[in-house]
């Protein structure tokens, strides 16, 4: 059963306030307040086209200048490199980062991309034997390893040296971190300006530091950076970090080279992506990025760094082909095992605050098993749904795997931190983790103990769903120039999320149902015009001449040439 929105509208900012934006209307104010801007010239410099990109110096890392005097040594010697990346689009697009920046210098490297099923997240033993054998004597990791203690001693004590770089949390003690240079803005250690790189921002960053120590002119630096920026953008829209200072300036920078020149693979997943304008942050995490993702939840990420790559056109081709069948397979495989989990919340579960859903091979069901490719995918959508913290576990490759989404702020990852004595091993953030359990009578401690932990820390009115509206606004402030307004606030992302608005009573003149199960929804409100997806579940019972509640973002429809205003549907409510 769908939870009603609580609509949470931010307080109408206190007119005090207001001298410090003499420029901007009050709408427009409040949206930059907040975001945290609090004075005029903040405020211009975050609006303006034109403004300088925040650019820290990568030096400020505190093991920046030894990590790259240890890589230059290995180039100088014409060691092998080993890139140790990530299954998902911000480990490829960083993996491509460093291969495309080492490579540029003559260095020989090999990328090695861990299979999710056989290998799950991270550096394992069975990797680090295979590239010490392939003849590697550095391993670099990108999106990994912080977590890596042991597997990071095992590789040193085979006589490989190793760089972690990595944007995730360590685990345990803040203070024990793998035996290694570490470049990694998050951990208490560290004192870089900007604390919420990507794992590719952060391949970026020590990309930019061997750059800057190249025996080159300033031109040619400049172009070894600027052309690894559309990655960067790729790898950090899809990672969903925040989208403010150094963040929104590389994804600034790097859309600015996917328009100008896009690289072959990522043109031609485009066009099967049906990217129908320019690429963008909402297409690059909506539309590029699931099928960069569905590489490594199907198959093995590879295909997906290969397409990066590749400069070979029909090469391209035939991997953006290859991409977008896997992720056609990716959304039917994920609809039905959300199907299942929500008929298991709706007859089992309904009380639990945190849902543990296990798959039919872990339940002595018939029914088809969960494949684990797509397993945080479920709990997303199933989060959502439900409104509570959700873990899905299923059974791959002899081992029990589960991913879990949080809901709100709570940190899932600390969820399962209290229960680790069942996990063989997890990782993750606040927001979504990973782990493996240890065997089956774990599986039923760990679940019992995560049912406990919810108990404890989640209360009613926490697990309440809620909706973030910035401003209520009348219909006849809604038109064309506002959302043109609105433009210049993107890229949107965490930390500067689209703005979500209010209006009341509006009264609806027609209805209409699209698609080829009439599942999307589109509403003629007198002057207005508003879109909502897959929405026949939500509101099936509209009808022309009803008044409703809307929350919606406004945003700009080409169509033929046109530009027009138009609302697109976050909830609604009859009046």
């Amino acid at each position: 059963m769908l939870k009603k929105k609580i609509w949470q509208i931010d307080p109408v900012l206190d007119p005090e306030l207001l001298q410090y934006f003499p420029d901007h209307s009050p709408l427009i104010a409040q949206l930059l307040f907040n975001r945290g801007f609090n004075n005029s010239e903040a405020a211009q410099s975050f609006l303006a086209s034109d403004q300088a990109p925040i650019s820290h110096d990568p030096f400020l890392f505190a093991d920046m200048t030894a990590a790259c005097e240890l890589i230059i040594s290995h180039i100088k010697a014409h060691h092998k490199i080993a890139i140790a990346g990530d299954y998902d689009a911000d480990g490829v697009t960083s993996s491509a980062v460093l291969t495309e920046t080492l490579s540029a210098f003559n260095a020989e490297t090999e990328v090695w991309i861990p299979d999710r099923t056989r290998d799950g997240y991270g550096l394992n033993k069975r990797l680090i034997d295979e590239i010490k054998a392939g003849g590697a004597e550095l391993i670099i990791t990108v999106d990994n390893g912080i977590r890596a203690i042991d597997e990071v001693a095992y590789a040193r004590s085979l006589g490989l040296d190793i760089v972690v770089t990595d944007h995730h949390m360590a685990g345990g003690s803040p203070e024990i971190y793998p035996d290694c240079l570490l470049i990694n803005p998050i951990i208490a250690r560290e004192h870089y300006p900007f604390r919420f790189l990507a794992g590719v921002g952060v391949a970026y960053k020590l990309a930019c530091a061997l750059i800057s120590l190249a025996k080159l002119d300033d031109a040619a630096k400049e172009i070894l950076r600027e052309r690894i920026l559309d990655l960067v953008a790729i790898g950090t829209v899809a990672d969903c970090v925040s989208l403010l200072d150094e963040n929104r300036s590389l994804v600034q920078a790097g859309l600015k080279r996917l328009i100008r020149r896009p690289r072959l693979g990522l043109a031609e997943l485009a066009k099967l992506a049906n990217v129908k304008d320019q690429i963008t942050e909402w297409s690059i995490g909506w539309q590029i990025a699931p099928r960069l993702n569905v590489a490594g939840r199907l198959a093995h990420a590879s295909t997906a760094y290969r397409l990066l790559v590749t400069k070979d056109r029909a090469e391209a081709i035939g991997l953006a082909e290859g991409l977008n069948t896997q992720n056609i397979e990716r959304q039917t495989e994920t609809a039905r095992i959300v199907d299942e989990c929500s008929a298991l919340v709706d007859s089992e579960l309904s009380s639990d605050k945190i849902l543990v859903l296990l798959a039919p091979e872990l339940r002595n069901s018939t029914d088809a098993p969960w494949f684990e490719g797509v397993m945080g995918l479920a709990a997303g959508r199933i989060a959502e749904r439900y409104g509570r913290p959700t873990l899905v576990v299923c059974q791959s490759a002899g081992h029990i795997k589960g991913s879990g989404r949080s809901f709100g702020d709570y940190s899932i990852v600390g969820a399962i931190e209290e229960a680790s004595d069942c996990l063989a091993r997890y990782g993750g953030h606040r927001a979504a983790c990973g782990f493996t359990v240890k065997d089956a009578a774990s599986l039923a401690e760990f679940v019992v103990r995560l049912r406990t932990i919810g108990e404890r820390d989640l209360t009613d009115e926490l697990l309440s769903p809620k909706l973030k509206i910035e401003a209520v606004l009348e219909a006849d402030e809604l038109n064309l120039a506002l959302a043109e307004k609105l433009n210049c606030f993107a890229p949107f992302g965490q930390g500067n999320p689209l703005p979500v608005f209010a209006s009341y009573n509006l009264k609806i003149d027609e209805v209409l149902w699209m698609g080829q199960t009439k599942q999307h929804l589109k509403l003629r409100l007198g002057h207005l015009s508003a879109i909502a997806f897959s929405a026949l579940e939500k509101w099936p019972d509209l009808v022309a001449g009803a008044r409703v509640n809307l929350a919606y973002t406004a945003e700009i429809n080409n169509f033929n040439g046109r530009r027009s205003l138009q609302l697109k549907i976050i909830d609604l409510e009859i009046c």
